[in-house]
């Protein structure tokens, strides 16, 4: 049996160890300024592949990162392991729930999300292929299907991180973008695996209806027998082996497993990893700490070193066509601004706040990626298309941020001092629960709106139905729209003993706002929502808000922090 050389070994270490020091360092870079990850990760594998050191130095490219021999399997190798973790942690953060609490207008905004780019990809790639880059010998049907996919899925974990760094994750429209990439990402991989069987890669020489069934049997068997078993396996795994390494070891069976099987099936491994991830995920067993630690775990070492790889097959200084570069961008970017646009106005948003779920979409990040690097690997693509799809996937990205700030900048200069009063501000809040504090603040609420507690309640009802109330670090924002209201309404509670949570965070809540907008104007309960979370975020700033002896000083606290806070959360 053949093995590595021990300067093999050297080599394939040294290389690692470059390929991570240098992904990290760019990656954290880039997040100093508000990008996401993934883009200073690429760019150090762009650094260190053909484009620039293979330019500069072919013999020191060539030595550390060998394009064929053992020491190329090996790396290769790495980076599919690093590839399925990636899929399973995007699972992981899938809540297939929020599609049946937000109803006709998630499943609209979904849809029509995935639908319309895909339409327009699709039929731009089967009427001009060549243009597009189809791979020599590669079958039309098959290409036409491919680009389709890869212009309609959307970054689930690059959508998470942009809006968290927008403060709108807990918002309704924060919810509805994580709804939609969430639906995008599973129909998405759903079809990417059958277009796999197309391509001959582990068919048995089947052809793709009978994918089709094996990949439907699948979907049976994680959801009906794997996700219940998971259920009933966490608490024992948790409660009978060493914590966290039994749950991590339980895990990454279940996770290479299913990888094995699918890819057996003739279905590649990272959906069989993605569906674990939604199982696993799923499971309210789940303790918060190992969620954390499993997305640290690779987020933090097999990400990275999967991202800066790219670089390693993309050849941008010898492939970069400029204007299949803007092609692409201008028809992912037209398919699925428009998609997520029409699916939010026929859901009754507003036109800003509409567009801004189209953008929210948009950001390819890592699932355009690994799309690109699979179909490149099977010959359905050229390499000047390979590496359009990651421009394009980065630009996305690095675009969808800014522009939805953009779009939901504050136009009246609303701010939650302004809407504060002593009569609003409740010390110590006679309730024993989250419950009876909203119950609590509502009496007030109705007082300051001449509407009936029992209108009040409802609409809070419906929201915290969808969405829920807290956000984490203490804080609880039960909030809701209400027809005709004049201005918004905010009134504050804080518990100093804290109230129990009902939710996976056991934080006892100690502050709760009750945020009431005008269900004409949707765009002010986002910057008020947005403002809250910001200001909140800061540890000191809770802790000061509950020193407060008076309305006046927590008054003074939040003025304080008015003057200091980061501009990205300031848009007055």
């Amino acid at each position: 049996m053949g093995s590595l050389t021990s300067p093999e070994i050297v080599r394939l270490f040294a290389g690692l160890a470059i390929l991570l020091g240098a992904a990290m360092t760019l990656g954290e870079l880039a997040r100093r300024v508000r990008q996401p990850a993934i883009v200073g990760e690429t760019l150090a594998g762009i650094l260190l592949g053909p484009s620039v050191l293979g330019i500069i130095s072919p013999s020191v490219f060539r030595t550390l990162f060998p394009q064929e021999g053992p020491g190329a399997l090996a790396l290769e190798t790495f980076v599919t392991i690093a590839v399925v973790l990636l899929l399973f942690v995007a699972g992981l953060e899938m809540d297939l729930s929020a599609v049946s609490r937000y109803g006709r207008k998630a499943m609209v905004i979904s849809l029509l999300g995935i639908v319309v780019p895909f339409s327009i990809g699709g039929a731009a790639a089967y009427v001009w292929p060549d243009a597009l880059g189809m791979g020599t010998g590669a079958d039309p049907l098959t290409f036409a299907l491919f680009f389709a996919t890869a212009l309609a899925i959307s970054a689930l974990p690059v959508i998470a991180k942009t809006l968290m760094d927008l403060n709108l994750l807990r918002t309704d429209l924060g919810v509805l973008v994580m709804t939609g990439a969430m639906v995008n990402d599973l129909l998405g991989w759903l079809v990417f695996s059958v277009i796999l069987s197309m391509m001959g890669t582990a068919t048995h020489g089947h052809g793709p209806w009978f994918t089709v069934g094996l990949l439907l049997l699948v979907l049976v068997v994680v959801f009906a027998v794997i996700r219940p078993f998971v259920n009933r396996a966490l608490p024992w795994v948790q409660g009978r082996l060493v914590w966290p390494g039994g749950v991590l070891s339980f895990v990454l069976v279940l996770v290479f497993a299913f990888s094995a099987l699918t890819e057996m099936i003739g279905i590649h491994a990272t959906l069989g990893a993605f569906l674990v991830g939604i199982a696993v995920g799923d499971s309210p067993h789940l303790r918060e700490r190992t969620r954390e630690i499993l997305h640290y775990f690779v987020m933090h070492v097999f990400a990275p070193i999967f991202f800066a790889a790219i670089g390693l097959y993309a050849d941008i200084a010898g492939h970069f066509n400029l204007r299949l570069v803007a092609f692409v961008l201008v028809l992912a970017t037209l398919g699925k601004v428009a998609g997520g646009y029409a699916g939010a106005r026929l859901g009754r948003l507003h036109g800003r706040e509409a567009l801004a779920i189209g953008f929210g979409l948009n950001a390819r990040g890592a699932m355009g990626i690994i799309l690109a690097i699979l179909a490149l690997q099977y010959r359905v693509i050229e390499q000047e298309t390979f590496v359009a799809l990651v421009i394009m996937s980065l630009v996305t990205s690095v675009l969808s941020g800014p522009i939805m700030d953009l779009l939901m900048a504050r136009r009246r200069g609303v701010r939650i001092t302004d809407l504060l009063s002593p009569q609003t501000f409740v010390p110590e809040l006679a309730a024993t629960t989250l419950r009876d504090a909203i119950r609590e603040l509502q009496r007030i609420a109705a007082e300051r709106t001449s509407r009936p507690i029992a209108e009040i309640e409802e609409a809070i009802r419906r929201h915290e139905a969808l969405g829920g109330a807290t956000i984490g670090n203490g804080i609880a924002i039960p909030h809701a729209r209400l027809a005709n209201l004049r201005s918004p309404v905010l009134v504050v509670g804080r518990s100093i003993a804290g109230l129990p949570c009902s939710t996976g965070d056991r934080t006892p809540i100690h502050l709760v706002f009750l945020l009431l907008t005008p269900r004409e104007d949707s765009l002010v309960q986002l910057e008020l929502l947005a403002e809250i979370a910001a200001r909140f975020e800061d540890e000191e700033m809770r802790r000061a808000a509950m020193r407060a002896n008076s309305f006046s000083e927590f008054l003074a606290e939040l003025s304080v922090t008015a003057a200091t806070m980061p501009r990205g959360h300031e848009r007055a």
